[in-house]
């Protein structure tokens, strides 16, 4: 992964909306895909532990079959909150169902969390005690996150046409990269007729450590390292970069994010640089290239929206 390492020419806006106005959803330039299966066997009484876990689940969630045999409540512990009432749920009503589907996180040994489409079976026996729950986990996040991609294109679309607010249009841009990279921080700025860059908008994190408002001095900072050579910069670690130029006062206030790795992008409309998108996580994140190239068609809607 690149760090810093300028990155091909940019593309052409990727458009949201075709003149008719009709949304178009984000395409990535290859298609979503599945991960592996996870097969697995798990006792119907009350304790419901796994007797079986296939060693493609180190693959798809990081942990060991052993993780989940040797103990039977350590599945239940990876579910989403969220996710956990409905799950529960389900398998209650297996007995009269006996075959059930559905799509729920887990938490994977990294710490985030993975989608999986689980497809479960209650296998008959004429003793209810030796009945047994056989099924698969498959993992779709790919899937999801291409899903969530295009309902939040299509939201953030609908923003920039029925507003002229431009402070508004940037907190939209700013949440939705936030949350579609899975960041801590996302920020727009303006390029200011010094040279400086003043946030429109600051999201996430950003907003508890700099504050609503931030003046980046010309060519500081990692937006300002991007607006002066004009092309995308990452870094995982913006306060150990030595190409990235911090004043005193503002690394004093990055010292205290809870974020390191960051992401530049200039704003440009023909040519001319009006403003940056940025967006930052925990030290030591890579982007790669498909969130490199989701940002930008973030960064080519809001640099019309400055423009206009």
């Amino acid at each position: 992964m690149m760090s810093g390492a300028a990155v091909p020419s940019s593309p052409p806006p990727v458009p949201l909306h075709e003149p008719r106005g009709e949304a178009l959803p984000w395409a990535p330039r290859r298609r979503p895909r599945t991960g592996p299966a996870v097969v697995y066997g798990r006792r119907r009484d009350r304790a419901g532990g796994f007797t079986h876990v296939d060693e493609t689940v180190t693959a798809v969630l990081g942990w060991k079959p052993r993780d989940f045999t040797d103990n039977p409540a350590f599945w239940e512990s990876l579910l989403h909150p969220h996710d956990a009432p409905r799950v529960r749920a389900v398998l209650a009503a297996l007995p009269e169902r006996r075959r059930d589907v559905q799509e729920y996180r887990l938490r994977h040994a990294d710490g985030t969390y993975r989608w999986v489409r689980d497809e479960l079976l209650l296998t008959a026996d004429s003793e209810a005690a030796r009945s047994e729950i056989v099924g698969a986990w498959l993992d779709i996040t790919e899937i999801k996150r291409a899903e969530q991609t295009a309902r939040v294109l299509a939201s953030t679309a609908r923003s920039l046409l029925g507003t002229l607010d431009l402070e508004r249009v940037a907190r939209r841009i700013a949440q939705a990269v936030q949350l579609l990279l899975g960041a801590e921080a996302a920020a727009v700025y303006r390029l200011g007729p010094s040279g400086e860059l003043v946030s429109l908008a600051v999201w996430g994190a950003a907003q508890r450590v700099l504050g609503g408002r931030v003046v980046v001095p010309a060519g500081a900072g990692v937006v300002g390292l991007a607006v002066r050579e004009a092309r995308v910069v990452t870094t995982p670690n913006l306060l150990a970069d030595p190409r990235v130029t911090l004043p005193p006062e503002l690394r004093e206030r990055l010292e205290r994010a809870p974020y390191r790795a960051a992401l530049a992008l200039p704003l440009t409309v023909g040519g001319r640089v009006i403003g940056a998108l940025a967006v930052a996580d925990r030290a030591g994140r890579q982007f790669d290239a498909d969130e490199i190239y989701l940002a930008r068609v973030f960064a080519a809607q809001a640099a019309l929206a400055l423009d206009r």
